[in-house]
């Protein structure tokens, strides 16, 4: 049997053997490009330029986190109680609300960036803003196409969105970003433009959910379970930005640059705890109460031994190496690693006791 083959819809197909893989690589391919544009607008802004930047990317991620887990997260679980005509409407009303969501949110982040003073960052947020409603429709998909065991399809996606950032990270290493004119415009509307591109190729290769706007809507989000999920993920995502912008107001936004910068380094360990909810939760659920929390914490064990492993090794770097990718924020994001440690195992931890309460 072919590991990987096209089917009439060019949606791809992959065999028993790599399929339980598939997920994991594409959370780790979809993260890499939100990874990129942080390292890339790192190294276009100045630091507290980069730390105004991270608030309007922390607003981003709590709206992000917002949909996913009450919407995303849902279908993953449920699926195998749907039958096929449920679970495309279902998918069909989120990506109704996710579009509205997204166009609001994007908007909210247009208008607010008007008052920044620095042009070049009020035109990289006014690139970014489209992106944000891209993303949350986007991200969405992925969640559908997992449960429906085309995880494949959302790698093809997520692929689509990274390669122009790998381009602009070339153009980064053969010429200071800090050089090239109005560069953190261009580094988001790359970031903007890849979600766009991504979304056609979720379109063309599995069809997607065109958008249904009815009063069932309503109904969705009026679901107890969904508003506790909604609950799980804006607590985990809202007391980051809080944390952020109480930050900036009480020091300055540079402190946040800074902050931001550390926990883009240990970011290799935040998109393994960034699959909880669309891997290792779905994994989960398919084994039931007993066995699934014990794979649950088995995993848990895993992601929190890495994130350790990984921050230290960073703090070896050596300044060249740190320079290079975050720019003049790697000085002083150097010295926040090791809160960055602490934060990103309590962030584990934190998801696997959540995915254990869901299981069950």
């Amino acid at each position: 049997m072919a590991l990987l083959t096209y089917t009439r819809d060019m949606s791809l197909r992959v065999g028993r053997k790599l399929r339980p893989a598939v997920p994991l690589v594409d959370q780790a391919v979809c993260s890499a490009s939100n990874i990129g544009l942080l390292l890339l607008m790192a190294q276009a802004l100045d630091l507290t330029g980069f730390g105004i930047f991270s608030i309007y990317w922390g607003a981003n991620a709590v709206c992000l986190s917002l949909t996913r887990s009450t919407l995303g997260v849902p279908m993953n679980i449920d699926h195998h109680r749907l039958s096929f005509r449920e679970f495309e409407l279902e998918a069909k009303h989120a990506t109704a609300i996710a579009l509205s969501f997204g166009s609001l949110i994007g908007l909210v982040l247009a208008g607010s960036a008007i008052a920044i003073d620095a042009l070049e960052l009020r035109y990289a947020i006014l690139a970014l803003a489209p992106g944000v409603m891209f993303s949350m429709v986007q991200d969405l998909w992925r969640y559908a196409f997992t449960a429906e065991n085309r995880a494949s399809v959302a790698l093809v996606g997520d692929v689509v969105w990274l390669a122009p950032i790998i381009l602009f990270l070339i153009v980064g290493v053969l010429h200071p970003l800090r050089e090239l004119p109005n560069a953190p415009l261009w580094v988001a509307a790359t970031w903007s433009g890849g979600a766009l591109l991504s979304l056609i190729a979720l379109s063309w290769t599995g069809k997607g959910f065109a958008p249904r706007f009815s009063t069932a809507i309503i109904k969705v989000l009026g679901e107890r379970r969904r508003l506790e999920l909604a609950g799980d993920g804006l607590l985990a995502s809202v007391v980051p930005m809080i944390t952020g912008v109480t930050i900036a107001t009480l020091s300055a936004p540079a402190i946040l640059g800074a902050v931001r910068g550390a926990t883009t380094v240990m970011s290799p360990a935040s998109v393994l705890i960034a699959s909880f909810p669309l891997v290792v939760l779905s994994q989960a659920s398919k084994r039931g109460i007993p066995q699934g929390s014990r794979f649950v914490m088995k995993v848990l064990t895993l992601f929190v031994v890495f994130a350790c492993s990984w921050g230290l090794f960073s703090l070896m770097w050596p300044s060249q190496l740190g320079s290079a990718l975050l720019g003049e924020t790697w000085q002083a994001a150097r010295g926040i690693i090791p809160v960055a440690i602490i934060e990103v195992a309590g962030l584990a931890v934190w998801n696997g006791a959540i995915s254990i309460y869901r299981v069950g």
